[in-house]
């Protein structure tokens, strides 16, 4: 029955998440590089069209050229987002670096614009629904991860982020409801470095700025725009860790691959103590010894050369007396009555106590 359930039900969330955390702390920083370099010309484009189709006088002019060069930064988020994913894959699995050639970056380009920009429909409309929210948000979470140029066909990469998007789906619902509750404390937390970022420069570098002559004017939509732009470039990447994984131990019900990866990792952490083990019991079967005589006259000759040093019993005892009796070691020990402080009263026991302190620090 645990056995089934670990099948229907996949991994807890936090499980997931802990592991996503682990996964991406051990990544290297060039990969690091090619999701900010995929996503973060697309925030700064989108925040330049947002800012300027609101207040520029004449934004009308150039609507279209602008909201085109929007959607092409969106396409290339996209693929190299899609690049981050089969990096983590790869880093997961152990493997080298994926090869590319011209064929797949084609590929993987065609797929991403065919089906990542319905998400700019689909996730709002699921989201007000409320009820296919999660399944819709992991599908192209999926095809990020699935649409790397591995598959040719389009539908392939469809029903394939599909399946997975039904996998497990507690798992997928409760890491939902963690990720947008710690999504709420990062959009807060950033917003207030946003708002008091131009203070701070006034207040210690002296540099004013129009947001620190008008404090009021910081509110706008721009801010809150900026706010989301930035939480999203924080929080994003762990959730494309959490549908990496996701995928991984979805396609591991068919192929065992989370068993390959695990035996790997124990195969390569064997250490000098079960070579030792195979030596002994190899030895114990008859094997010759006198390969390895040299070896311990060696290390027999090392541990002679030794020298150590002779510590009198008065020093050791003096040593442990001081370590003892220092603060750290005695908030634990019975608290000693002074005859001399309880005939004194506060004034005296203030004077001597003050006196005590000023001889531990000339001491």
């Amino acid at each position: 029955m645990t056995q089934k359930k670990d099948l229907t039900e996949g991994k807890g969330a936090i499980e997931i998440i802990e592991e996503a955390t682990q996964l991406l702390r051990l990544l290297p920083a060039d990969t690091y590089v090619l999701y900010y370099a995929g996503s973060l010309p697309f925030i700064l484009g989108f925040l330049y069209f947002w800012a300027d189709m609101s207040r520029g006088a004449f934004a009308y002019r150039y609507a279209a050229e602008a909201a085109f060069s929007v959607s092409a930064l969106y396409i290339w988020m996209k693929c190299w987002q899609a690049v981050f994913c089969l990096r983590l894959h790869t880093h997961l699995l152990g493997d080298s670096r994926t090869k590319w050639n011209l064929r797949r970056i084609l590929r993987l380009i065609i797929l991403q614009t065919a089906i990542q920009p319905f998400s700019l429909i689909a996730v709002p409309i699921s989201s007000m629904l409320m009820l296919p929210f999660a399944w819709v948000y992991a599908f192209f979470h999926n095809v990020s991860v699935i649409g790397n140029g591995h598959y040719s066909d389009i539908k392939d990469v469809y029903q394939e982020a599909w399946h997975h998007a039904k996998l497990f789906p507690a798992q997928n619902h409760i890491f939902i409801m963690i990720y947008s509750i710690f999504g709420v404390f990062v959009f807060i937390n950033l917003a207030i470095i946003i708002y008091l970022f131009p203070k701070l420069l006034s207040t210690f570098l002296g540099v004013e700025t129009s947001f620190s002559r008008a404090t009021w004017g910081m509110f706008n939509t721009t801010l809150l725009m900026t706010t989301i732009g930035s939480s999203y470039l924080v929080l994003n990447p762990l959730a494309k860790a959490i549908y990496v994984l996701r995928c991984f131990y979805g396609q591991s019900l068919q192929t065992g691959m989370d068993l390959k990866v695990e035996l790997n990792k124990f195969a390569n952490s064997i250490n000098l103590r079960a070579v030792a083990i195979l030596l002994l019991f190899l030895i114990s079967l008859g094997w010759p010894v006198d390969a390895f005589s040299g070896a311990e006259n060696d290390v027999v000759q090392i541990n002679t050369q030794q020298t150590y040093s002779v510590i009198s019993a008065s020093e050791l005892d003096n040593s442990i007396n001081e370590i003892i009796s220092k603060r750290e070691y005695s908030w634990r020990m019975p608290k000693e009555k002074n005859a001399k402080q309880e005939d004194s009263g506060i004034i005296g026991k203030f004077i001597s106590g003050l006196i005590d302190t000023i001889k531990n620090w000339l001491k």
